[in-house]
């Protein structure tokens, strides 16, 4: 297929490769996510509503301690309950990102084999393509993607971000017991460690509307952030 540059193009058109949303996979494990978060929230509205309507019935008929305790009762099983679907959600949108970050690389071998260019994958559902010649963006979920050329390309900044720090503390105690002076002699020696958090991120502008300005988190990758920059800048 041949190029035309800068432009925007559906995975499907360019590369044969449906968008993860349209394979009955996505669909699916969509499908299956959004309807446990439904449900965990319906059981938890539910729950809360029961158990204040049993403590309000029970005040009524049987006085505040009764319709407190029952409305308690009530409470901790709602709560137990509201645990379980939670689970349950947290199951079916892990296996939904799991299953997209799995396709993810599928549509990327076949996309970067089309613009020849490498790619990066990104936790979001992005894919970011990139060489000497080309630059793009392809949301996997809908298989839309944004291309341009490095002449296309205004500007590139490469930043080592600090994300902050964070510091733990180790003690160690030694001593000794003199029974000729009936005491103890010791000491506690502690050691603080200050573990700094950094993030490597690319910032592109283009002169390509539609993919005007954008970052890429390379998180702690620093090689390939620094090989992106390399081949992207003019």
């Amino acid at each position: 297929m041949e190029l035309t540059l800068p432009n925007t193009y559906t995975s499907k058109d360019l590369a044969g490769v449906d968008g993860f949303l349209e394979t009955e996979t996505g669909r699916q494990k969509s499908e299956k996510w959004s309807k446990a978060e439904t449900l965990t929230d319906y059981i938890s509205k539910g729950g809360y509503a029961l158990s204040g309507f049993v403590f309000l019935i029970f005040w009524i008929v049987d006085g505040f301690g009764s319709g407190l305790i029952l409305g308690i009762i009530f409470l901790v099983i709602a709560l137990i309950v509201r645990w379980i679907f939670r689970k349950i959600e947290n199951t079916a949108r892990n296996g939904y990102f799991n299953s997209r970050w799995d396709y993810t690389e599928a549509m990327a071998d076949k996309i970067s084999s089309v613009i020849n260019s490498s790619y990066y994958r990104l936790y979001d559902g992005t894919i970011f393509f990139f060489s000497d010649e080309v630059c793009g963006l392809a949301n996997v979920e809908t298989g839309n993607l944004d291309v341009v050329t490095t002449d296309d390309i205004k500007k590139v900044d490469l930043r080592e971000v600090n994300l902050g720090s964070q510091t733990t503390q180790e003690s160690a105690h030694s001593g000794h017991y003199s029974s000729f002076t009936d005491s103890y002699k010791g000491k506690t020696t502690t050691t603080s460690t200050t573990t700094n958090y950094f993030a490597w991120r690319l910032d592109v502008y283009t002169r390509y509307n539609a993919l005007s300005n954008f970052t890429i988190d390379f998180g702690e990758d620093e090689e390939w952030a620094k090989k992106a920059f390399g081949l992207l800048q003019k």
